[in-house]
């Protein structure tokens, strides 16, 4: 490796470092199931939610609290498979924001909404998140979905560095190839088609799912990084060394999810019977 190409790669031990130390967690809280994957997923979002209030709002003490309420409002609507939760964390989002702008100023009422919007970004999906796991079956349908959404977010940085030639969206990022993110399409839908094979999920669901689940991971990425431009930052914390952030990290979950829950729910059945 010559002296140019060292610094691309210089990351990488770090990276592995965190993802030797961070999966175990995440799988084994997967595997666990009640209660331990719904509360490794709630602390996640709400470390999310502390990102955004840094990012959006942090010399605000009552956005903190904004931000965490909502969020974990969202995601424990999860546990107990309640949509009302969520409607209650956005009706009393917004309260705060008309409060926030009846005391300060409209760029204040701004940095809430922003926020508020942010958080249930963030915070809905994971609460998706753990209702997939409650399905019967549920650490195999999140097994899959983590080896399309990882396979799809880490093969695509390996196959820019390798491989990148074009932009893949220059006014959002300038790292991001066309080359990087088909090689991650092309190992994401393989990495879930194969975990799903080994679990025998019906073979047409396993064949359809990752690759949804790889075009929005990839679409989530891009969401993320053109949100990080209007904020100018490069990264939303520094909480794990070589990824960044938590958000950093799910980012391609938040769109993911969702949509897969929802091919869960209704076009794994029509597959099934």
């Amino acid at each position: 490796m010559t002296s140019r190409q060292a610094p691309v790669w210089a990351d990488v031990p770090t990276r592995l470092l965190t993802i030797a130390i961070g999966a175990p967690v995440i799988l084994g809280a997967v595997f666990w199931g009640t209660p331990l994957f719904q509360i490794v997923t709630i602390i996640i979002g709400l470390l999310a939610a502390v990102e955004l209030w840094q990012m959006i709002a942090h010399d605000h003490p009552t956005a903190w609290f904004l931000a965490q309420l909502v969020a974990f409002c969202c995601m424990f609507a999860g546990v107990v498979s309640s949509s009302l939760l969520v409607l209650a964390a956005i009706v009393g989002g917004a309260a705060v924001c008309l409060w926030a702008y009846s005391t300060h100023d409209p760029q204040t009422l701004w940095r809430y909404l922003s926020l508020l919007i942010g958080t249930l970004y963030i915070s809905i999906p994971l609460g998706f998140l753990i209702a997939i796991r409650a399905l019967d079956n549920g650490f195999v349908w999140i097994f899959v979905l983590f080896a399309a959404n990882w396979g799809t977010d880490s093969f695509a940085l390996v196959g820019g560095r390798l491989f990148g030639r074009r932009k893949l969206a220059p006014h959002i990022s300038a790292n991001k190839t066309v080359e990087g993110a088909l090689f991650g399409f092309v190992c994401g839908v393989l990495a879930g088609v194969l975990i799903g094979l080994v679990a025998s999920a019906p073979v047409a669901f396993v064949v359809s799912a990752p690759p949804i689940i790889a075009v929005l991971t990839i679409a989530g990425d891009l969401i993320e990084s053109q949100a990080k431009r209007i904020l100018g930052v490069k990264d939303t914390s520094r909480l794990l060394p070589g990824h960044g952030g938590i958000i950093d990290r799910i980012d391609g979950l938040v769109l993911a999810t969702p949509v897969y829950y929802f091919m869960l729910l209704f076009v794994l059945p029509l597959l099934v019977h």
